[in-house]
């Protein structure tokens, strides 16, 4: 846990203790000290907020979540940044969630256990608009598994489940979505997106 408030820090692991799945092991004041404690600690979730600063909890998101790193961790960002721009800038920067101080902390357990599995959430209260023309490019139903995708729903069992499909038809749908973004893989497709507006209730951005 790494936030510069210890108040913060001490309700994020009373809420965190109430599972029995899940435990704190570590805290510090800042996203960019966790680094050296990857090599001493398993820890799997890093929940942090972007500070000192904006730009610096960004780095420290990129920091830990890279790719070529021998040590690394899912990041779990709780902020009090609001913005669409931040939530998609800490995506991009490989954050697993984004959840807002005000009103999601009850949700951590969740967004914690979809981390360590690999999978995005993003605050409901996280909304962002479409370029013009977005929305033409997919059908009602591939809109419907784009928002999906933005809430969290990322394997194909569970996309299946929900929208009434068969594995392979999830396959071919996500297939089909991101040969028109030109992109590669369902957590780009995500962030994509989670940056173009497909978060809204009625999976129209």
């Amino acid at each position: 846990v790494a936030d510069e408030d210890r108040l913060v820090r001490q309700a994020i692991r009373r809420r965190l203790a109430r599972e029995s799945d899940l435990h704190a092991v570590a805290e510090t004041t800042y996203g960019g000290l966790v680094a050296p404690l990857l090599r001493y600690r398993d820890i799997d979730v890093v929940v942090m907020d972007l500070q000192p600063t904006l730009d610096e909890g960004l780095l420290a998101v990129r920091t830990l979540t890279a790719a070529s790193s021998r040590f690394r961790a899912r990041v779990v960002v709780i902020t009090v940044h609001e913005s669409a721009s931040c939530a998609s800038a800490a995506v991009d920067a490989g954050a697993s969630g984004y959840l807002l101080k005000s009103r999601d902390i009850g949700l951590l357990p969740l967004t914690v256990r979809a981390a360590w599995r690999g999978e995005t959430v993003i605050s409901s209260a996280i909304h962002t608009g479409p370029p013009a023309g977005v929305p033409g490019r997919f059908t009602p139903l591939e809109r419907a598994l784009l928002r999906h995708l933005c809430i969290g729903r990322i394997s194909n069992e569970e996309l299946a489940s929900t929208l009434g499909l068969s594995v392979n038809a999830v396959r071919g749908q996500l297939a089909s979505c991101l040969r028109k973004v030109g992109l590669k893989d369902r957590d780009q497709l995500a962030r994509w997106a989670l940056r173009h507006g497909f978060d809204h209730a009625d999976g129209q951005p």
